[in-house]
């Protein structure tokens, strides 16, 4: 009777491969944490001072360059931000849901009404910084917008009685209205500072659908 040798050789031969695969999805997993951190490590340690080194020799800014250093000179010493806000008497910021925390700190030291150097506690002057934005269009993740600082901002200037909700819908007619609210309302649900929840549009147009 073969059949119990056969079948045992065959269990023993399937565990065997099953514990391969693993140990080489294991030793992959490593390597590819591995190469990564050495990746980094030569990003961080080599490559991006030899280019910042070499962007100050041309004289040269990125983008974030300009975001960035504007941030720290406002960082500077109050003079310094005094003198900057000599030329602005009001800051707004359209789409405000896609700002990023290095903006909304240059507006937060640009408009303060004092020299704190945390912009999570300034206070802007009266009527100075005004903002516009809907966190639930909040799409620009991969350039560094997130709701944390929509929310931040929100509070700070919402301490002071500053906010105002917009939700006057003047393009559509109350039954399509009637079906975003209805259908939003079930399928944006808040979950802490991560998803904002959905506030319903009021309806302008009342006639037709």
């Amino acid at each position: 009777n073969w059949k119990a040798p056969v079948d045992d050789a065959l269990g023993i031969t399937r565990r065997l491969a099953t514990e391969l695969a693993d140990a080489w999805k294991a030793a992959r997993a490593s390597l590819e944490n591995d190469i990564a951190a050495r990746v980094a490590r030569w990003l961080h340690d080599s490559f991006l001072p030899a280019y910042d080194a070499e962007k100050r020799r041309q004289g040269a800014l990125e983008f974030d360059d300009l975001l960035v250093l504007t941030r720290n000179l406002l960082r500077a010493p109050p003079a310094v931000r005094k003198r900057v806000r000599r030329g602005i008497r009001q800051l707004i910021l359209d789409e405000f849901q896609d700002t990023d925390p290095v903006q909304c700190e240059a507006a937060f030291l640009l408009t303060a009404a004092d020299d704190l150097d945390d912009w999570r506690s300034a206070k802007p002057s009266p009527g100075a910084l005004f903002l516009v934005g809907d966190p639930k269009q909040s799409i620009y993740a991969f350039r560094g917008a997130d709701i944390e600082t929509y929310l931040t901002a929100r509070e700070r200037l919402d301490a002071d009685g500053s906010v105002l909700a917009i939700s006057t819908n003047f393009r559509s007619r109350k039954g399509v209205l009637d079906w975003v609210n209805a259908t939003f309302s079930q399928l944006m649900q808040p979950s802490g500072r991560i998803q904002p929840s959905y506030h319903p549009l009021d309806v302008f147009h009342e006639g037709g659908a």
